[in-house]
């Protein structure tokens, strides 16, 4: 049986995906096999599957009779894996040949290691011919973390680290202890968006720690998934505010997440004053989630039936912040970003939450 099992999801993208495929294939490590979920595409992706990759015994092909979403494409992946350790990837991906080795070395590391991060840079338009163009940002990487709200935030520090420990990982490619996550990391009902975040969320409170690899070297074409899907580019906001909502509802103990009922408001400020044509779209998911307890109060007893670890312990590795200025553009909304990002600071202080800058 293979080592390690690497799972390969397309929805209609058969050419990208083709070329992920090829990349994981001229990998320096070889104890692997390629786990190929088709997600119903119908723009005849299967077939040419079969036709490149149908003799090769290192590649499984499954084909899903129904679009599963990222969630539950990946879960029937990981029910047809022998590894014991399992990756997921993109396949909006290429990957250095010598991604796969590095994310080993790392995720055998110590016994309480659930996870592991590859290195990400998104290349400039999706275009692959452009890769040369950031292939130097893989070695100027500056530390950071996420904040309680799950928004990444810079610490300011190069990473000169071969590894270090962060908050969660990157949905477009990370490795994974099946021992430890099981046969179905994904929260099938989300579809898509979040659902790494609450995977790695729930990682952590369970007391095991999440890694990034500098030398795991992935090119992610960014946003490949929305551009080719107009279904998906309708309708992603609700999706994806529903999940972010559900997970700030279900992670944190109670007392917190009544604390950080002010920070949440906040954050739903900011992101209404940024993007105010998309007002109507998170609002209805806000209305969603509360009108659905039955979505949402199962999923928080779940979670906190399995939890070890306290939020305080938790949050001295997480920002206080909403999320960075830098990720902003203009400096109207950087200056009201900064302004509320102080606000956030000192209410942690106030009410005696821990954080990075507490």
């Amino acid at each position: 049986m293979p080592e390690t099992s690497v799972i390969i999801l397309n929805y209609n993208q058969k050419d990208i995906t083709v070329a992920c495929v090829n990349s994981v294939l001229s990998q320096t490590y070889t104890d692997f096999e390629i786990i190929l979920v088709d997600n119903a595409s119908v723009d005849g992706s299967f077939e040419i599957f079969k036709k490149e990759f149908g003799k090769n015994k290192k590649i499984i092909l499954i084909k899903s009779e129904k679009n599963l979403g990222y969630t539950g494409g990946n879960n029937l992946g990981v029910s047809r894996t022998h590894g014991k350790y399992v990756v997921i990837l993109n396949n909006d991906t290429f990957c250095e040949n010598d991604w796969l080795e590095e994310l080993i070395k790392v995720v055998k590391f110590s016994k309480d290691v659930a996870m592991v991060s590859s290195n990400i840079v998104n290349v400039p338009d999706g275009d692959l011919k452009r890769m040369h163009e950031v292939k130097d940002l893989f070695n100027k990487r500056i530390k950071g973390t996420h904040s309680v709200l799950g928004y990444d935030v810079s610490l300011g520090e190069e990473l000169k680290e071969d590894f270090c420990e962060i908050v969660a990982a990157h949905g477009g490619s990370f490795i994974f202890k099946k021992n430890i996550i099981g046969n179905k990391p994904f929260d099938q009902q989300y579809f898509i968006y979040a659902e790494e975040t609450k995977l790695a969320w729930l990682t952590r409170i369970r007391g095991y720690k999440i890694l990034w690899a500098k030398k795991a070297r992935v090119y992610h074409l960014h946003n490949t998934v929305r551009r080719t899907d107009p279904g998906l580019e309708k309708n992603f906001r609700f999706i994806g505010e529903r999940n972010k909502f559900t997970n700030w509802l279900t992670f944190y103990e109670f007392k917190t997440t009544v604390k950080l009922i002010p920070i949440y408001s906040l954050a739903i400020l900011m992101l209404n004053i940024f993007e105010p044509n998309k007002i109507l779209q998170r609002f209805r998911a806000y209305l969603w989630v509360l009108v659905h307890p039955n979505w949402w109060i199962p999923r928080r007893k779940e979670i906190q039936s399995q939890r070890k670890v306290l939020d305080n312990k938790l949050f001295k590795k997480m920002s206080c912040k909403l999320t960075d200025e830098t990720r902003v553009s203009g400096c109207l909304r950087k200056k009201i970003l900064s302004m509320l990002n102080t606000c956030c600071i000192k209410y942690f202080k106030l009410v005696r939450l821990r954080g990075i800058e507490v």
